[in-house]
């Protein structure tokens, strides 16, 4: 975000640069050395820039310098003749002129760019569903066939149990598979609001949730919290980023007790108040070539990225909305098989 606001003031620095050695020129040339021909060539440097950066937004540009083109000479007192007159106002029209062709280009440009992300975005969805929810489709198909085998031969009642645990498995991550697609259309919504909340009430939920979701696992949380009431700026998509980061914490866990330890800590970095949130787990942690490509949308190509690609993926974009960041390091440091820590740093909100 920073960056972003950085660039913007140069950009408008450039602008404003370039206006005052455009309106310095036009003085010089037209009102000292009375010539008119060279330096107006010069005013389609700031116009293409502003109407390609800011679109028809920019096209204030143009027309400031196509009227000091055309005023300045009257407002300094100097009588032009007809055909001086005549060519300023023609120059002035190419200078709009420009400005207009520039920023049908530039907006032809952001559309197509639009279309490109929302087609990389059907093609996605498409593969979303016809691979996952595919294989969610046909490990249920075969279940319940071996399950109804198995209760007509009336035997292995503890197999027709695992069957059944199997098929709700496979219908919770159906569930999970449709709010992920969701929330990355939410994602995707420019009106992305953000408001002063407290993490602990949302931090909670995520928590009893969790346990519910698997109900055959056991699940001990620590948390270490400051006592005092931490607001920041997010809205209820911080839910997901817990879920989505304890659901990867239970998944992949070998133990017959899943350890999860959350630890918040104040952290100010260049001036901004962060909130620093680790949650450290006993699984069986992730290697360090592997440590950024988890965050990337899809990964089916083994056991650590298997399934984790579109949560985690919506975990790192949903924190870059807020304005904050996520990364894993290993719990004990040096070792991933103990397990990992991810951090995230969350802007605060004033009191």
């Amino acid at each position: 975000m920073k960056i972003k606001n950085y660039t913007k003031k140069i950009k408008y620095a450039i602008i404003i640069i370039l206006l005052i050695i455009s309106s310095v020129l036009n003085y010089l040339f037209q009102i000292i050395l009375k010539i008119n021909i060279f330096f107006s060539h010069l005013f389609y440097i700031p116009t293409i820039l502003a109407c390609f950066w800011w679109k028809k937004y920019g096209l204030f540009i143009p027309i400031y310098l196509a009227l000091s083109l055309i005023l300045f000479p009257f407002f300094f007192g100097i009588i032009i003749d007809y055909l001086q007159n005549l060519e300023q106002i023609l120059r002035a029209i190419m200078i709009i002129i420009v400005g207009i062709i520039v920023t049908a280009l530039s907006e032809n440009i952001s559309k197509t760019k639009e279309l490109t992300k929302a087609y990389r975005n059907i093609l996605f969805y498409r593969d979303l569903i016809s691979h996952d929810m595919n294989n969610i489709f046909q490990n249920i198909l075969s279940s319940t066939e071996l399950y109804t085998i198995l209760r007509k031969n009336g035997n292995k009642v503890y197999k027709q149990d695992e069957l059944i645990e199997i098929i709700r498995d496979q219908c919770l991550r159906g569930v999970r598979l449709t709010l992920n697609v969701q929330n990355l259309t939410k994602l995707e919504d420019s009106q992305f609001y953000l408001k002063k909340i407290s993490i602990k009430e949302i931090l909670e939920e995520s928590i009893v949730n969790i346990k519910n979701y698997y109900q055959n696992k056991e699940i001990t949380f620590n948390i270490e919290i400051p006592n005092k009431t931490i607001w920041i700026n997010a809205n209820e998509l911080l839910y997901e980023v817990f879920f989505n980061l304890f659901i990867n914490a239970v998944k992949y866990n070998d133990s017959s007790l899943v350890e999860i330890k959350i630890n918040l800590s104040n952290e100010k970095i260049n001036d901004i108040n962060y909130l620093k949130i680790e949650i450290k787990d006993n699984g069986i942690g992730i290697p360090d070539e592997r440590k950024e490509i988890i965050f990337k949308r899809r990964n089916h190509k083994d056991k650590y990225s298997k399934g984790m690609g579109i949560g985690l993926s919506i975990v790192k974009r949903i924190l870059k909305k807020y304005s904050g960041k996520i990364w894993v390091e290993d719990k004990v440091a040096g070792d991933y098989s103990k397990g990992s820590n991810f951090i995230m740093l969350i802007p605060q909100a004033f009191e």
